[in-house]
């Protein structure tokens, strides 16, 4: 049954489909008057012209990247024709590659199974449903679709190989009597190909299974036998041997690859991981000097080696020495190189010296400057470390080189703001051409940061054009709602545009003490007083938990927070953050509530904390000194 999208694309395409299948239909001979058996005929044909047509609209659908209307015409021309096994295997294919859920899933590879079946003579089918069962762990199919494959295909190699694999994984998951089907499988392969490694490994994953050790090292020595001079076999039998938990075999290959080709830095790190997993940190720590010293062996290299040392090295905090050591020595070898400055950065901001950290990462960009998130992340060095006006200055550099950037540009004016250089901040923020914004979030939360550095710069006017601009961008941009009805509050004025504002704000986010606090202060200029007592009392408990960190030093690790994984150090990016000491505030208004309400030791009580937070706030100070003259 043709529903949903399909029934109005036949609607849209209106009398043009309808011509379409009616030249369909008589290209077929079949419009002409009919009974009996002609007609059942005539209807199956007609199914099948129908199933066509539709099935040339998928094609179209598909060709336009147009997958939900693909996949729904895909249905409709099925559902025309269930007959038709090409569109059952494009069916089948189309849920198994989507796998909506499991139950689609294993319909889908019912479907591909049972064409594949009717049809065994398309290999690439077959190839792909062996590859697609593999991959879903549906073992016993995948085992059916190669034995199909190597009787339909049986002088393919491919197939065979298939096979082979097929007969493995099921000796693996526990019936051996596969275990010599796969072995002469693989033999047969090896007369067609001749040894290599690919090979031998699944043999010996064959003999594994058994336990036969004796067999698998007689596998090995055949293939180093056939390619003594390769480094590469060397290095390929040494990892197997290393996978089978015999370290002095390994490490005899490990050997024989290195003197074969001595500037095999993939060798080289593979026994100066074996010494490590030994636990022999001396001959790791001289296999790394080594390598770090030769001219011939790759920097990557170089460098796998150093982060696996200094790993290991801060796992033991008494070893740090050793890998200052390590990176003077590859600093000296190569000055020039981006990536051994960024993996010093990094280390060095895992220690904890994040100052450091820094200088690094500015040789790092000064080495290769192309990536912003390097920028951002020496920023966030300097700044975590409350060197504000070094990571300014590098923002200031970066913001250059990036000028359409919009988060480098907001987080130089936040780090500004947070030095409380506020007309800099101003300066930075203003600069920025708008044009260069598309997305109406993003210009939404520009003009909120923007809206922030003009009120803290003292032009409160500016501060709240650029807010209502805010909300034009985005309705939704919560934060720029409750600053706008602050403001609107603060100055009396649509305060009932004030009061929708912040409840739509305060219903998204109902724990955020700016909206709390700003609820309170909306409900206080509305006259409603109990309302604002209720709203002002939670905005001062949560003022008091906030008390417990200072506010600046968490803005700061807001915008400078560096993550410490295992590998990288340094972060990827920040985003613009403004710090809002709002608690000398939110005291202040709890004063104006108390003293309205008539209760004026709470309010003085709420002023002196205000004034603690705030000592050169005047207007606090005249309200305090009211209040007491009263008493």
């Amino acid at each position: 049954m043709i529903t949903g999208n399909i029934r109005e694309m036949i609607k849209s395409k209106g009398h043009k489909m309808m011509l379409g299948l009616l030249a369909a239909l008589l290209l077929a001979g079949l419009w002409w008057p009919a009974s009996g058996a002609r007609l059942r005929d005539i209807d199956r044909r007609a199914e099948k012209a129908k199933a066509a047509y539709i099935f040339m609209q998928s094609l179209d659908a598909f060709n336009g990247a147009d997958n939900n209307l693909y996949s729904e015409l895909l249905d409709a021309a099925y559902a025309a024709d269930p007959s038709d096994n090409h569109l059952k295997w494009l069916k089948g294919e189309l849920q198994v590659l989507l796998a909506v859920d499991s139950a689609k899933t294993a319909d889908g590879f019912r479907m591909m199974m049972e064409s594949f079946s009717q049809k065994p003579d398309d290999y690439f089918k077959g190839a792909e449903l062996f590859s697609l069962t593999s991959r879903h762990y549906r073992f016993a199919d995948n085992l059916r679709v190669a034995e199909m494959l190597k009787r339909g295909f049986p002088g393919r190699n491919e197939a065979t190989h298939m096979l082979a694999n097929a007969y493995l994984v099921a000796a693996m998951r526990g019936d051996t009597t596969y275990l010599g089907r796969a072995v002469a499988l693989y033999d047969s392969l090896e007369t067609a190909y001749g040894p290599n490694i690919v090979l031998t490994n699944s043999r010996i994953r064959a003999h594994a299974v058994r336990k036969d050790t004796a067999a698998i090292v007689g596998e090995l020595s055949h293939l180093y036998r056939e390619s003594p001079g390769s480094s590469e076999t060397s290095m390929q039998i040494g990892e197997i041997y290393r996978s089978l938990e015999m370290p002095d075999s390994a490490l005899k290959y490990f050997d024989t690859a290195c003197r074969l080709d001595s500037a095999n830095g993939q060798a080289i790190l593979m026994r100066a991981n074996l010494y490590l997993e030994r636990g022999d940190s001396a001959t790791f720590d001289k296999e790394v000097y080594r390598a770090i010293k030769s001219q011939d062996l790759e920097v990557k290299t170089k460098l796998d080696l150093v982060h696996s040392y200094v790993i290991m090295q801060l796992k033991d905090s008494l070893n740090r020495s050793r890998a200052d050591e390590i990176f003077d020595v590859i600093l000296d070898v190569n000055p020039g190189e981006y990536d051994v400055h960024r993996l010093y950065a990094d280390y060095l901001a895992a220690t904890g010296e994040r100052y450091r950290a820094g200088e690094q990462m500015l040789y790092a960009v000064g080495l290769d400057g192309s990536n912003r998130e390097d920028w951002l992340g020496t920023a966030q060095l300097f700044a975590s470390v409350d060197s504000l006006s070094r990571a300014a200055s590098v923002l200031d550099e970066a913001r250059h080189r990036f000028p359409d950037d919009l988060q480098m540009t907001t987080v130089e004016a936040s780090i500004y703001y947070l030095d409380k250089q506020f007309d800099k901040a101003v300066d930075v923020i203003c600069a920025f051409d708008t044009a260069a914004i598309t997305d109406k979030e993003e210009l939404s939360q520009y003009y909120s940061s923007k809206g922030d550095m003009l009120n803290a710069a003292g032009r409160r006017a500016d501060g709240l054009k650029a807010y209502e601009r805010a909300v034009a961008a985005n309705p939704f941009n919560y934060m720029a709602l409750n600053n706008v009805a602050y403001y609107y509050a603060d100055t009396d004025t649509l305060l009932d545009v004030a009061d929708r504002y912040i409840k739509t704000a305060i219903r998204h986010e109902p724990d955020n003490i700016s909206f709390i606090d700003t609820y309170a202060w909306v409900a206080f200029k509305q006259g409603d007083l109990e309302t604002a007592r209720r709203y002002i009392d939670r905005a001062i408990d949560q003022a008091d938990f906030d008390m417990e960190e200072d506010s600046v030093d968490a803005a700061i690790d807001s915008v400078a927070e560096v993550v410490v994984p295992d590998t990288v150090i340094v972060g990827e990016a920040v985003e613009p953050v403004v710090a809002r000491e709002a608690s000398s505030e939110v005291y202040d208004h709890a004063g104006d509530i108390y003293d309205r309400i008539g209760d004026s030791e709470r309010a003085l009580r709420f002023w002196k904390k205000a004034l603690d937070l705030d000592p050169e706030n005047a207007v606090i100070k005249e309200k305090i000194a009211k209040i007491k003259k009263k008493k």
